[in-house]
């Protein structure tokens, strides 16, 4: 494996510059003739210099059945092996990501790419990227790039001991929900503001934000959702997506208020997790699966001495992931993660005897950037 940590050409690495295309219609030395374009090089990405990493695409990587990509240390391994492959990271207008370079990039039916990590991930083919049918690639729920905090994040839910509240969900793409109030024995306890939208839209992968804490009753409040990762497949030839295929970064659900003890807890509920980044760049992008980018549902508070229940992850559908229910009968279920009608956070419906539900998770950032673009199905609407 050949790594690079910055975009320079390196001692060990076949790595070759391609040189600058003039542009005045002159010739740059004494000749005054047309320059020498032989060893001329073009980038093919809109967020780095892709020409530097000319000489390390090297061959084909075609996956198949599970695999998982570190962007801490550059790995690529299945259950049984690691996979050699060319990984470097590159300066993108949004802060470093961390890519796999090569010429093809091929994920047979069914195969899986999970890549966690605190760098977003970027895939570098000097051909074509293709997903066959049921294939994914996942950075969903903490996965790579996802932010543990962001300016504008939501805020936790009040404590109270007779009803805590619920925490705000985050926002990215859209506002989070948020936080219900808890019904505490003085009046209801606040709930947690959810996150705001991000103004501008960020200028390249950048993973989602996490949801706030529920606030903690008798017993403690649950955990916010980790945001979605981000993830920027670009490539010289195209990318295509096979039906039944996709990208998944979607944000996590927030977790249910804990109930450890014989009394009635009434812990918030956690707020669910922002959708991440996902961007597609090539001279042609067709996608025939589903690219998403949803926020996680709010987690249901707890009360009456049971638990709250998770809400539900953002995953591949255009439909809102649904907050924590059914667990604790006196608790406030979560609101619904944002998704493509809806792009906003969720708050909770009602308050009920115990603690406020977590706001849901907003939407993140969808970007397809082609002269030559299918869109096909995207949560939230593509960019």
């Amino acid at each position: 494996m050949c790594r690079l940590l910055v975009l320079v050409v390196a001692a060990g690495c076949s790595f070759r510059a391609g040189g600058a295309v003039s542009t005045d219609g002159g010739g740059g030395g004494g000749g005054g003739g047309p320059p020498d374009t032989s060893d001329a090089c073009t980038s093919f990405s809109k967020q780095f210099d892709t020409c530097p990493l000319a000489g390390s695409a090297g061959g084909d990587l075609t996956l198949s059945g599970p695999n998982m990509y570190d962007t801490a240390t550059g790995k690529l391994v299945t259950p049984t092996q690691q996979i050699p492959v060319t990984s470097v990271q590159l300066a993108a207008l949004a802060g470093p990501v961390e890519a796999i370079v090569a010429h093809d990039v091929h994920l047979t039916s069914g195969a899986t790419l999970t890549a966690s990590g605190m760098l977003p991930v970027a895939i570098v083919a000097f051909g074509a990227v293709t997903l066959d049918s049921g294939a994914t690639i996942v950075v969903s729920a903490g996965g790579a790039g996802a932010r543990t905090a962001c300016a504008g994040g939501p805020s936790a839910g009040t404590d109270d001991h007779s009803g805590a509240s619920g925490g705000g969900g985050a926002g990215f793409g859209a506002a989070g929900g948020p936080g219900g109030d808890g019904d505490a024995d003085q009046g209801p306890s606040a709930g947690g503001a959810g996150g705001d939208a991000a103004a501008p839209a960020p200028a390249g992968p950048l993973g989602g934000c996490p949801g706030a804490k529920g606030g903690n009753g008798a017993d403690d409040g649950g955990a916010g959702g980790a945001g979605g990762g981000a993830v920027y497949l670009v490539a010289q030839v195209s990318i295509t997506l096979a039906s039944s295929s996709g990208i998944d970064a979607g944000g996590a659900g927030g977790a249910g208020g804990q109930q450890t003890g014989i009394s009635n807890g009434d812990g918030g509920g956690g707020g669910g997790g922002a959708g991440g980044y996902v961007a597609l760049e090539a001279p042609r992008v067709q996608n025939g699966g589903v690219l998403a980018a949803n926020g996680g549902g709010g987690g249901e508070a707890s009360g009456n001495g049971d638990s709250g229940r998770s809400g539900a992850p953002g995953s591949l559908v255009t439909t809102q992931a649904p907050g924590g229910t059914g667990g604790s009968p006196t608790g406030t279920d979560g609101g619904a993660g944002g998704a493509q009608l809806a792009p906003a956070g969720g708050s909770p419906n009602g308050v009920e005897d115990g603690g406020g539900g977590g706001g849901g998770g907003a939407v993140g950032f969808i970007f397809l950037v082609s002269p030559d673009v299918q869109a096909g199905v995207t949560s939230p609407t593509a960019n």
